[in-house]
């Protein structure tokens, strides 16, 4: 997986973590936003992605790209749900932050 930056080089996660999937609930809304935390998210597929920030509302946030086998370090906070989609906006699964800089690999 490339690294484009030296941020990225040098992130060290706490925690590393997968996605979690869609339940009949649907995608959780996200909660009153905590501290900042750098969260790298891993697309371990060769087809591109959306990570989607979603809101207290539930609301559907500007959505971030990525590029097949690539990673992106995303400063976001505790707290706030990330939906992930694949190109044709299909949902892959979510992930909430954590209150610790964390790993997602998506697969």
């Amino acid at each position: 997986v490339p690294v484009r930056d030296q941020a990225l080089a040098s992130f060290e996660p706490d925690e590393i973590a997968g996605l979690q999937p869609l339940g009949d609930a649907g995608v959780p809304t996200s909660l009153a936003p905590g501290r900042k935390v750098p969260v790298q998210f891993q697309n371990k597929n060769q087809l591109g992605i959306r990570l989607i920030p979603i809101d207290r509302s539930g609301a559907r946030g500007t959505p971030v790209p990525m590029k097949g086998a690539t990673r992106r370090l995303v400063e976001t906070v505790a707290g706030q749900v990330w939906l992930v989609v694949d190109e044709e906006d299909q949902p892959l699964g979510y992930h909430p932050i954590g209150p610790r800089p964390a790993t997602v690999i998506i697969d």
